[in-house]
């Protein structure tokens, strides 16, 4: 594939890569417990990082924390 004259390569874009997990993977039912934002800078991970645990407002289910190891606690 040959470049687009004056285009900037992917790589040397910063960018954000977000990361969450839910309750289930109904998208109809589920909900965030967690989100994660890492900040990449010329295809590495900047030192900018992001993580939060959000209460979901609902019992989060045994087979989901089975998956990601967030428990109600």
């Amino acid at each position: 594939m040959t470049p687009i004259a004056g285009s900037t390569p992917l790589i040397a874009l910063p960018a954000v890569a977000l990361d969450t997990e839910t309750t289930s993977l109904d998208p109809a039912a589920a909900r965030i417990v967690q989100i994660g934002a890492v900040r990449i800078e010329a295809g590495s991970l900047a030192a900018a990082m992001f993580d939060t645990l959000i209460d979901p407002g609902t019992p989060i289910p045994p087979a989901s924390s089975a998956i990601h190891r967030i428990t109600d606690a």
